[in-house]
């Protein structure tokens, strides 16, 4: 006799469903540890990375200056006159003795792009 589908129990589903018996007997004793290990190593290698903090910083420092070992040489520095060096310094000084200026905030509300 075949079986037709109103006799049988119902419709397969498309993904049975598995229960943790199951789950656990298709673990066998050998996948256990593999899966202990992979999990400490993946904890373990995010200890191990250390971020280099102050580096970005130290090297746009170093970037920056022309002659690294010119704190070694402790001769007066030569070619800037005196009446230069005072104007300088009185120009600096007055700088300091202004109030800064106002901020000029603007505010536009054109579409991107706009015309």
């Amino acid at each position: 006799m075949i079986k037709t589908h109103s006799q049988s129990a119902g419709p397969r589903p498309l993904f049975p469903v598995k229960t943790t018996d199951s789950i656990e007997k298709e673990l066998s004793m050998a996948t256990r540890p593999l899966i202990w290990i992979g999990l400490i190593a993946v904890l373990l290698s995010a200890c191990g990375t250390v971020r280099p903090f102050g580096a970005s910083f130290e090297s746009a420092k170093y970037n920056q200056i022309l002659n690294p070992d010119a704190r070694k040489n402790l001769k007066p520095a030569t070619g800037f006159d005196g009446h230069a060096a005072e104007l300088t310094l009185k120009k600096y000084r007055e700088d300091f003795e202004r109030p800064a200026p106002e901020p000029v905030y603007t505010f536009s509300l054109s579409p991107i792009g706009g015309r």
